[in-house]
Parts: C-alpha cells; sequence; structure tokens
C-alpha cells in the first residue's frame, strides 16, 4: 500500500493491527503521532510564515475552522505554495480550484481538519505508541517499509530515520528528488519508480 501524508496514520493502524494483511508499506510525507508529530507541530520561538504553525492551528479545530472559512483558496493556495518544491507552480490553478470548491461544501473543511485536532491526535499517539513501541507492549512493524520525505521537505535520510526507525524492523529510506510535501504532485514519475523498486 502506498500512502501520503495523514493516510500514513491509517495505513500504519492496519498495519499494526492486522499485518497478515499488508505485505510493505510505503508512507511519504508524515510523522506518527507518538512518533515525532508532537515535536514537529508545538509552536517554536523562530516560527514564520515558512515554519509548520498550520499544525498547531489544526490542533484547535474550531478556531481553525473560523480562520480559514472564507478564506479557503488563500489558505490552499499558501499551503500548497509553502510545502512545495517549485513554489506556486506545483498545483494548477483548475485543480487548486477544484479543492477550493469541494471544501468549501458544508462539512468538508471540518472533515479536513478534524484529523489533525488535538483529540483526534493524542488518540492517535496512544494507539501507536501501545501498538509500536516494545516498551508499552507492542512491537515494530513486521513489514518492509518504505518512508519517503521530499528534498524539500522531510529530508534528509537521517530525519526519516529517526521518525520511522522505531516503527519498523525492516526499515528502507528514500528522498524523493525535485520534490517538496506534495511528492505524488511534484515527482509522480519517480514515486511510481521507486515504489516499483521496493
Amino acid at each position: 500500500i502506498l500512502v501520503h501524508d495523514k493516510g500514513s496514520s491509517a495505513a500504519i493502524a492496519l498495519a499494526a493491527s492486522k499485518p497478515f494483511l499488508l505485505p510493505a508499506v510505503v508512507v511519504s510525507e508524515y510523522m506518527l503521532p507518538g512518533f515525532g508529530y508532537e515535536e514537529a507541530s508545538y509552536p517554536q520561538h523562530s516560527w514564520d510564515l515558512n515554519s509548520n504553525w498550520h499544525l498547531s492551528l489544526f490542533a484547535v479545530m474550531d478556531s481553525a475552522e473560523f480562520l480559514m472559512r472564507g478564506r479557503e483558496r488563500e489558505f490552499l493556495s499558501w499551503y500548497f505554495w509553502h510545502g512545495s518544491f517549485v513554489g506556486a507552480q506545483a498545483i494548477p490553478d483548475d485543480i487548486l480550484d477544484r479543492y477550493t470548491t469541494t471544501i468549501r461544501k458544508p462539512g468538508f473543511l471540518r472533515a479536513l481538519i478534524g484529523p489533525f485536532s488535538a483529540l483526534s491526535l493524542s488518540t492517535d499517539a496512544n494507539f501507536f505508541r501501545s501498538k509500536l513501541r516494545a516498551n508499552e507492549g507492542g512491537s515494530a512493524l513486521p513489514m518492509p517499509l518504505l518512508a519517503i520525505g521530499g528534498e524539500a521537505s522531510m529530508a534528509p535520510r537521517d530525519v526519516l530515520q529517526q521518525i520511522w526507525g522505531p516503527v519498523s524492523a525492516e526499515l528502507d529510506i528514500d528522498v524523493a528528488p525535485k520534490a517538496g510535501h506534495w511528492i505524488p504532485d511534484e515527482n509522480p514519475t519517480w514515486l511510481a519508480q521507486r515504489t516499483l523498486r521496493f
């Protein structure tokens, strides 16, 4: 299974609960709660507009929804620019417009933010620690895991090793060239080829 960002939580939860269902897992651009996410989302004195401040914003779901409502396109435009390798060109305007139209529908913005709320992340962290940390009764995933970070995002390799090393007994790591957070959009050919090699 190949997953990106928050999809990694669902895939790792499945892999930890029913490992026989997944012969291998490929994750890109994510830190599991309980394994580094909290540290990355905690506000730092050095943060600016280029930092991941939105992770803290999303933790308070009602505030995030209130501040983003009516400004969905502006937020998405910043979000894609912020996480990309190439800047504003990472996501074409027609796709940005489609995303904007979608999250303006009733309930969509809240559903988008919900999995990043403090309550959701705390629940996820407790689950992952209990399933994957030996000192809490868990064990590392038994299947091969490929963790990928974008060159302009979750790189270098030692960062990926630190994040995913405790999660998998059979870890492979790679960095997607010419990609930021949006690896499937910015370098889909490399991602497909690297996944097939794995």
